[in-house]
């Protein structure tokens, strides 16, 4: 049986090497993805389906150059997973 916190961690390995439709696969048809940021940044806020989500990735290309990626800490809350990171 896959875990949470195993799905989370495929998910971000599979954008740290590039493979968004990969990523993308993972997603479920609802889902609330959240990626907090400032309010002038076009790709911040909540995400409830895999479209949504995949225009996150869009707006994100668009918008910047990731230089680094780096996952430091999974935190497994039982119904959520917080990832903090490096971007």
């Amino acid at each position: 049986m896959t875990s949470p916190m195993s799905v989370v961690k495929a998910a971000y390995d599979a954008f740290g090497r590039g493979d968004v439709e990969g990523l993308l696969g993972m997603v479920a048809d609802q889902v609330e993805w959240e990626f907090t940021a400032s309010a002038d940044l076009p790709f911040g806020g909540l995400r409830r389906n895999k479209a949504e989500v995949a225009a996150f990735f869009a707006q994100l290309a668009e918008s910047d150059e990731i230089e680094a990626f780096e996952p430091r800490e999974f935190i497994d809350g039982g119904a959520h997973i917080v990832v903090l990171g490096f971007l």
